[in-house]
């Protein structure tokens, strides 16, 4: 075996390992959408992406956290377009050009993240799976605004408020759409939130 392929090896498998734990939460998510939560079960959704029980259970502890489970891509691309903004750029717009830019997915896409927003509010059992991931979220972005602007992320106010306020303008926008109250696509909903928020939220004339 060559050097080059043991090197691509751990990227190959972590990949498969990637798309066998988004298989099995988007298999989760259908199946309650289509046959109501009581009537799904972890064998239910094994089966469907043709693994074993034993095998859903190395990525999830329970059929909440699988239905409530984001991928770690859409973070990992925020983080990512956040980092790489210019350096003088105001947080609040970094932080919308970069929730924006890395939103380069289909609107079915983001109706994932819209159906588990409704489904938490539906279900009582899956609201603390959905509001541990939003924790897991906000920490992340927290960590990438202390660094951004020299702040503590431990010690300083601004971090923390910063993400969760941007967390919250993402979630009215998220609402917004979702109700279909709005005919615009999600991601210049939370373009305009974001905007909103950094005019310190003005009152509409």
């Amino acid at each position: 075996m060559t050097s080059s392929a043991t090197d691509s090896a751990p990227g190959l498998r972590e990949r498969k390992k990637r798309a066998t734990r988004i298989a099995l939460s988007r298999a989760a998510l259908r199946q309650t959408l289509e046959h109501g939560w009581d009537k799904v079960t972890v064998e239910g959704i094994a089966a469907e992406v043709d693994v074993s029980v034993r095998t859903f259970f190395n990525y999830f502890s329970s059929k909440e956290e699988a239905v409530m489970a984001d991928t770690e891509e859409h973070l990992e691309r925020v983080l990512a377009a956040l980092r790489a903004r210019p350096a003088d750029e105001p947080i609040l717009v970094a932080m919308r050009n970069a929730l924006v830019g890395a939103m380069d997915f289909p609107d079915d896409e983001a109706r994932e993240w819209v159906d588990q927003f409704r489904l938490a509010k539906r279900e009582p059992s899956l609201l603390p799976y959905f509001i541990a991931r939003q924790e897991v979220v906000e920490e992340h972005l927290v960590a990438a605004i202390a660094d951004r602007t020299g702040t503590d992320a431990e010690h300083d106010l601004y971090p923390t408020l910063v993400a969760t306020a941007a967390s919250g303008a993402v979630k009215a926008a998220m609402r917004t759409w979702s109700t279909r109250r709005s005919p615009l696509p999600l991601a210049t909903l939370i373009t305009e939130a974001l905007e909103q928020l950094g005019r310190g939220l003005p009152q509409p004339r």
